[in-house]
């Protein structure tokens, strides 16, 4: 009986545990202590509203469902990233609205994070979205370290609905943070993009970060002239000047539309067909000045040439700029060539005039078009006492840079107080690098000398030149922002600069592939939202284009042929036509496809019968869907008459003794019989092979004849003329 009484109270203690254990338990499982290893997860979360519009001190109830339906007592947190905009209540999901402007409430389970949702809050006073950004610049440039504020407007300015961001295309190069503070981390270009969240409205910076420079910065430039006119294939040089006076004189040189005029590193227009366009110039720093140029088809002359500085009176060592007007301002050829009566008292280096000895000197202006001239009388004033010069102080001895390429070196007379401290440059190779007031320009691999003297005692430095191989300059993309609909594709053409670059390897990335990704020039849009596309040389040279993806509103519920089955003979051509629904759709894009290219091909609906047997045509979207036609070949060869031929050349000129191929077109391409006879009218001026090959025998005219087999004809006009060489000075001569 005792043993009885012990063994129930041991169980009765063993129980009293198990009870209070499964209590515990049960409380901690009911408040998510502890998880259920038995309890199923949540497969999604879901809010009531994605996108909501309040104004100032309005609120509103936002809910949220798990999914499946039948999860229940699940415990949802509700955040919102901008409480000073849109408060929200973390368990109810009450929302109100404290201040204009835009914040985003998230929703999520308390006891899987992962599963959450989120709902887009705009606060505003009114209903209206920007129209336009208005940056206060388009380029910056910075040194490595600076910053930078981006400045900007809205329009209308009474917009209240939006939010602007910011975003960079390579943060290794620069940096912005929420504010548009940029700032400058390493030299190179990239773009940054100021954005509005609400509206997709986006405007681009083109931030160019260089290494410090020890030069003074410009404060001023301004072009001349403001309006300038050039023929087509002529040329005209612009005016620079940079303030103050010893400022950085690097100028970056770009023209809007180079499809009308070009311009080169040194300022240099050129007109390449009719129009009106802009050439704008900047410093290193970043300041802009621009020309307006109108490129004509006509070739103006020469009538005249006027010297504005025609008495100057100069210092021994000074150097003075000739300045000088051709008339009309807009004459094709702007050529001079300036000259001197006595080089014993001034020198001529280009346009400056540099005194060497007193005395007096008369300066020549002539145009190379007319041969116009024009006068300056010079007069180099006396010195009592002459500070020879003792040495030149080189910046470098040596400059390694590539065709195309620049390096400005510094010199400067010792000592300091010389009475003649202008210095003359000589290139001993300018087939390899010219040079003018120490700015070396490469022209052709290979290595020289340039020369500095002294004006006086003609003290001489030499610096090593070495001009390599062409590295790549820039690079560009055939646009430089798009708008593309999700699911889309966009090609990226690149033009590398110069052509004959030797290593044109590049490189594509985005700056957000959850929104577009990009290989090999192919951009995907995936999801809605904004990157950019960086395509970048093995020298670091980039350009940018961003990428602006938007929903695809109208898809293509359906594509139908208008043949099902064909029956036909080898040698035909059909035509198919599909019809895309809706007809508004956003892509309307067919891509056509052959089971047996060896029965029949297919290209944007045209068949072309080629063998014996069966094909099927698939014509399909890009969203999939599809529609087919069976193809059904017999043995019967058809006859396809020829309708016409033409040459591909209907006019030629040759040297005496050059060869050129003429080619035939025949249409229909598929004619049963292609052959063809060749005729010359006169075989002592100019003779044709059975291909098609014509050869000039002598000065003169002749017709070349094809003729098909059917007296289908077409002719070639060829014109024969003696071999023509080039002078030594550049002129062209008749033999």
């Amino acid at each position: 009986m005792k043993f009885d009484n012990v063994l129930v109270k041991k169980i009765s203690v063993y129980f009293m545990i198990f009870i209070v254990v499964f209590i515990i338990g049960f409380s901690l499982l009911s408040y998510g202590v502890i998880s259920n290893p038995f309890e199923k997860k949540p497969e999604d979360l879901s809010l009531s509203q994605s996108e909501i519009r309040l104004k100032k001190f309005k609120s509103f109830q936002l809910n949220a469902k798990i999914l499946p339906g039948d999860m229940k007592n699940k415990k949802i947190i509700f955040e919102s990233d901008k409480p000073n905009i849109v408060s929200v209540n973390e368990i109810t999901g009450y929302l109100e609205a404290k201040n204009n402007g835009v914040a985003t409430i998230t929703a999520y389970l308390d006891k899987y994070k992962d599963i959450k949702a989120q709902c887009l809050v705009i606060v505003s006073d009114n209903d209206i979205r920007i129209e336009e950004i208005i940056l206060s610049t388009k380029r910056v440039y910075l040194q490595v370290g600076n910053q930078y504020k981006i400045n900007y407007k809205i329009l209308p300015k009474e917009a209240a609905l939006h939010e602007i961001e910011y975003m960079t295309g390579d943060p290794k190069v620069a940096t912005v943070d929420s504010n548009g503070n940029i700032k400058a981390i390493n030299s190179g270009t990239t773009l940054v993009v100021v954005s509005d969240k609400v509206s997709g409205v986006y405007q681009e910076v083109e931030v160019n970060v260089y290494e410090k420079l020890e030069e003074d910065v410009p404060t001023k430039l301004e072009l001349k002239p403001k309006n300038m006119t050039v023929s087509i294939g002529g040329s005209n040089q612009i005016e620079t000047i940079i303030s103050p006076e010893g400022a950085n004189s690097d100028i970056t040189y770009e023209s809007m539309d180079s499809n009308i005029a070009m311009v080169s590193d040194l300022g240099v227009v050129t007109g390449i067909k009719e129009g009106t366009t802009k050439i704008l110039a900047t410093t290193v720093n970043g300041i802009e000045d621009f020309i307006t140029v109108k490129v004509t088809s006509d070739i103006v002359k020469v009538k005249g040439i006027n010297i504005t500085n025609k008495n100057m009176t100069m210092n021994i060592g000074d150097s003075k700029k000739l300045t000088y007007k051709i008339n009309p301002s807009n004459a094709t050829n702007q050529g001079v060539k300036i000259s001197t009566n006595n080089g014993e008292i001034i020198r001529i280096d280009g346009n400056k005039i540099i005194a060497i000895k007193s005395g007096e000197a008369k300066v020549t202006v002539e145009t190379l078009d007319g041969g116009y001239k024009d006068t300056s009388k010079v007069i180099v004033n006396k010195v009592s006492r002459i500070i020879e010069e003792k040495d030149i102080n080189l910046s470098k001895n040596n400059v390694d840079i590539i065709v195309g390429g620049t390096d400005k070196i510094n010199a400067n007379v010792i000592p300091s107080n010389a009475t003649y401290t202008s210095l003359l440059w000589n290139s001993i190779d300018s087939s390899i690098a010219t040079v003018s007031d120490g700015l070396i320009v490469g022209k052709g691999i290979g290595k020289t000398d340039v020369i500095v003297t002294s004006v006086y005692k003609s003290i001489s430095k030499k610096i090593s030149v070495t001009v390599r191989e062409q590295e790549v300059q820039s690079i560009s993309l055939d646009k430089k922002n798009a708008n593309i609909t999700v699911g889309d594709e966009l090609v990226l053409v690149k033009t590398v600069t110069p052509s004959n670059a030797t290593n044109k390897n590049v490189t594509w990335t985005s700056s957000n592939p959850n929104v577009a990704t990009v290989d090999n020039g192919l951009v995907k849009a995936l999801s809605v939202g904004t990157t950019i596309i960086t395509v970048k040389t093995n020298n670091n040279k980039t350009a940018l284009c961003t990428i602006n993806v938007i929903e695809n509103r109208v898809p293509v519920s359906e594509i139908t042929l208008d043949k099902q089955v064909i029956n036909t003979e080898v040698n035909d051509q059909i035509y198919i036509t599909a019809t895309i629904t809706p007809d508004n759709a956003t892509n309307k894009k067919v891509i056509w496809e052959s089971s047996n290219p060896s029965v029949a091909t297919v290209s944007d609906g045209v068949v072309e019968i080629i063998g014996v047997g069966k094909t099927t045509i698939k014509a399909s979207t890009v969203n999939g869907l599809s529609a087919t036609c069976e193809v059904i070949v017999s043995g019967n060869n058809k006859v396809v008459e020829l309708d016409s031929i033409s040459l591909d050349n209907n006019e030629l000129l040759l040297k005496v003794g050059e060869k050129k191929e003429l080619h035939v077109t025949f249409n229909p391409f598929n004619a049963t019989n292609q052959n063809v006879t060749w005729e010359s009218s006169d075989t002592s001026i100019a003779k044709v092979n059975a291909n098609g090959i014509v050869k000039g025998v002598s000065e003169g005219t002749a017709i070349i004849t094809v003729k098909a087999y059917n007296g289908k004809i077409d002719a070639c006009n060829v014109t024969v003329k003696e071999e023509v060489s080039t002078s030594s000075d550049g002129i062209i001569e008749d033999n």
